[in-house]
């Protein structure tokens, strides 16, 4: 209306627009509605871009978490093993170590029964001895008995102070075997621990991975809908532009009439 003012204030002679003006219309939104369809396959893409990303990741942590799932069972099992392992070692050298003190025992009971023997024939040789020259006979086989006693117990308390060494280094062994055990168990317990930590972590970075992963598939979703939009306006534009041709106001004798191409009949060849 401002520019029909203007114009009439001037005195000029202008076009009142009438399909003129709408077919330019149509076709500014025809350019505008192609500039979004652009746009939309461009965010398209940038979103199916995204979601291949994020299912790599995703993918990625899947197989990482698998990785540590197995580690995991794999130092639990071992500390499992090693926890039976440990109890057979132990139970072994309880054994050992009562067999050896039973060793120990006997021998303490086979010396006091010479040490009372001893001392039987220590008493009998005093006796016989009493007697004099009468029993020099019975006196030389009392001290013979009584040497080899001597003899024997001396052998025995040998064999003994041995029996006794061999049970105190068995003892320190198992205590040292039960500080080492205890040591490895530790370590085996804090790799299962650590792993266990690995795991949960994975699976934190895994649900957030799949939390995204369906976030950009929503925006995949939402991005294709929006360019299916925008392409059915680009054709229901292009459609009215098409019904909405602009007028020809050139005389109809001005037209030059179309060029027909020759027929190509069997007279004229």
């Amino acid at each position: 209306h401002k520019a029909r003012a203007l114009a009439k204030s001037k005195r000029l002679l202008v076009d009142s627009g009438g399909i003129s003006l709408v077919h330019e219309g149509l076709r500014q939104k025809v350019v505008k509605s192609k500039m979004r369809v652009l746009e939309g396959h461009r965010a398209l893409r940038r979103a199916r871009r995204k979601v291949l990303d994020v299912q790599r990741l995703s993918e990625w942590a899947a197989a990482e978490l698998d990785a540590e799932v197995k580690k995991l069972n794999e130092s639990r099992g071992e500390l499992d093993g090693y926890d039976v392992k440990a109890n057979r070692w132990l139970t072994e050298s309880k054994v050992e170590i009562e067999a050896l003190h039973a060793e120990v025992d006997k021998t303490k009971k086979v010396l006091r029964g010479q040490r009372k023997a001893l001392q039987q024939v220590d008493e009998r040789l005093a006796e016989i001895r009493s007697k004099g020259w009468m029993a020099a006979g019975e006196v030389v086989t009392a001290t013979r008995a009584y040497r080899r006693l001597r003899y024997t117990m001396r052998t025995q308390r040998r064999e003994l102070k041995a029996q006794k060494a061999k049970l105190r280094q068995a003892r320190e062994s198992r205590i040292m075997m039960r500080r080492s055990l205890r040591e490895e168990r530790r370590s085996l317990i804090k790799a299962v621990t650590e792993h266990s930590e690995s795991t949960r972590q994975m699976r934190e970075h895994c649900q957030l991975y799949q939390d995204d992963l369906r976030k950009a598939k929503r925006g995949y979703r939402h991005a294709a809908a929006v360019s299916q939009a925008q392409e059915r306006v680009q054709q229901m534009l292009e459609q009215e532009l098409a019904s909405t041709p602009l007028p020809d106001f050139r005389p109809k004798d001005a037209i030059p009439e179309a060029p027909t191409e020759p027929s190509l009949d069997s007279d004229t060849i």
